[in-house]
């Protein structure tokens, strides 16, 4: 069952996404396939190449606004970049972590941020 705080949660994820769509149509295809689930034992979030979106309700809750729509445009990179395809062949756990890099760096000039929020991979002297 799902408590209101959780629903609340899932609420501000969506209408998230709902300004992400607006202010970035190029990412409204990969919104409208999304299926935002909650759930604890992901440290943060974190996507499946089917779409799935998991997201630590605590964590979610943690961020502002701005950093929420860092953390979610973040996610759809790796589905707008095809990270789950390209690491065939390779360890995923790095892999996934060299496009957080890029992910993050691109984001950077697209977002006009200075620092990384809620503590995500920033190359060294960019920060």
């Amino acid at each position: 069952m799902i408590t209101t705080t959780e629903h609340e949660v899932l609420d501000r994820v969506h209408e998230c996404f709902r300004r992400v769509g607006l202010t970035y149509p190029y990412l409204s295809g990969l919104i409208a396939k999304l299926n935002v689930q909650l759930d604890r034992r992901v440290e943060t979030m974190g996507i499946f190449a089917s779409g799935r979106l998991v997201v630590n309700p605590d964590f979610a809750q943690s961020l502002s606004a701005n950093d929420l729509m860092f953390v979610l445009i973040h996610e759809l990179y790796h589905l707008m970049l095809r990270t789950h395809d390209r690491a065939v062949g390779s360890d995923p756990l790095d892999f996934n972590i060299a496009h957080d890099y890029i992910i993050n760096d691109l984001l950077r000039e697209e977002l006009q941020v200075t620092q990384i929020p809620a503590g995500g991979l920033d190359k060294e002297g960019r920060g």
